[in-house]
């Protein structure tokens, strides 16, 4: 008898090392004919299982597509540009690196009555000397920052004042230009006003810098780049405005504090019920956005992203969320699916899917590559890795360092 009891005793799973799917209660261990689960209640409540977390990772799916929308592309070539007079004002701090090249294409491309002129913000390099070695710009020296103002603000305004041209139009020192892309800024204020926002196309060059392909789709879907009716914010590497409408909202002295001076810029715009119009860079209109190794990418995106997202409507910053974490649902299920827990060719269609929309979210943004694309998770731990650092600087610290500077988190 005892022999014969030991045979039918079903031992816990956890003792057995057998998978199972569910926990049994006490009550149901005791009655004989709840003893197994039958595999046909197994087959559909894993079926259940499995449509539920389907529907989440497509639903993310979808949600990115409508986050990122149908951007706009800066139309180059460019016809002339006739009845405006162009002011090209550049901050520049410690770009020794970056600035002569940009000032180079000035000489080669900017548009014939148009002035350069250089503001430098206290650079400890050679800076300010580079830019008086170039013909035809005017240099101008920041100063000392005033109380209550930003470094780039403050350059920005001493530009803007002693600018002697209608339109100006703003661009970091890393930013590279082809014949006609200032005309098409231009061309594109003279037809919207307001206020023109460039997101330059990302010119990568070293494996490193790959890693800066999901933060760049993550911001362009921060501000609804891909929007017109509902865009939420501007780029800060290329701007243009008439001296009217700068007036008219306060210039930068209205965002003196604010150290995403290119979002509060676009959101007193918007108050003013001027139009804000933002567009992506191609090959004509780019940068090179952190030339200085791995270490700088982090540095950069942690004050974008430390920031940027108080700057970012809630909506839309929770549906961002969505996308993110959906994706790493994808790549979760195809981890599990190895382990026996869900079809193979299932996981790996979804993960193809994120990897389809990632690549062609990507073309977009930058030179990325597609293999960045299908190394998804990859982009997703340097993400979330340098999300956290930034929620660290956001909420401990109140305040990131960039350039040498420690900028006040404050205003944000």
């Amino acid at each position: 008898p005892l022999r014969r009891r030991s045979r039918s005793c079903s031992l816990p799973p956890v003792l057995t090392g057998r998978k199972t799917s569910h926990c049994l209660t006490g009550r149901q261990i005791t009655e004989p004919g709840n003893l197994r689960e039958s595999a046909s209640e197994r087959a559909v409540r894993c079926e259940t299982l499995d449509v539920a977390n389907v529907i989440w990772i497509v639903g993310g799916w979808l949600v990115g597509w409508w986050l990122f929308g149908k951007p706009r592309k800066l139309a180059v070539p460019s016809p002339e540009i006739d009845g405006y007079t162009v002011s090209v004002i550049i901050p520049a701090r410690n770009e020794a690196q970056s600035l002569p090249l940009l000032l180079g294409d000035l000489e080669r491309v900017r548009p014939e009555g148009t002035e350069v002129i250089v503001v430098d913000d206290s650079s400890t390099d050679d800076t300010l000397e580079l830019a008086r070695s170039f013909d035809g710009v005017s240099v101008f020296p920041a100063g000392e920052t005033p109380t209550g103002w930003l470094g780039k603000p403050w350059a920005c305004h001493v530009g803007a004042m002693a600018a002697g041209n209608d339109t100006l139009v703003f661009l970091d020192s890393d930013v590279r230009l082809e014949p006609g892309a200032i005309e098409a800024m231009v061309r594109e204020l003279g037809v919207r006003g307001g206020l023109v926002s460039v997101g330059p196309y990302h010119a990568t060059e070293r494996p490193y810098e790959q890693a800066s392909a999901i933060f760049g789709v993550v911001a362009a879907m921060g501000i609804a780049v891909g929007d017109p009716a509902r865009t939420d914010g501007a780029f800060g590497p290329a701007l243009a405005t008439h001296r009217a409408d700068y007036e008219l909202v306060g210039g930068h002295e209205s965002v003196r504090s604010d150290s995403v001076e290119a979002m509060a810029l676009a959101r007193n715009d918007r108050d003013a019920d001027r139009a804000v119009t933002v567009l992506l860079g191609g090959p004509e209109l780019r940068f090179r956005m952190y030339p200085g190794g791995f270490a700088s990418l982090v540095e950069g995106w942690t004050k974008n992203f430390a920031t940027g997202a108080g700057n970012t409507a809630l909506f839309r910053l929770l549906a961002i969320v969505v996308w993110l974490t959906a994706m790493g649902s994808a790549f979760s299920t195809l981890l599990g699916s190895f382990g026996g827990f869900g079809p193979l060719v299932l996981s790996v269609a979804m993960c193809g899917a994120y990897a389809f929309q990632l690549r062609s979210m990507f073309a977009r943004l930058g030179n990325f590559s597609t293999l960045t694309a299908v190394l998804f998770p990859l982009q997703l731990a340097v993400f979330f890795a340098v999300f956290f650092r930034s929620l660290w600087f956001t909420l401990v610290r109140r305040r990131v360092r960039w350039r040498d500077r420690e900028i006040a988190l404050g205003a944000v």
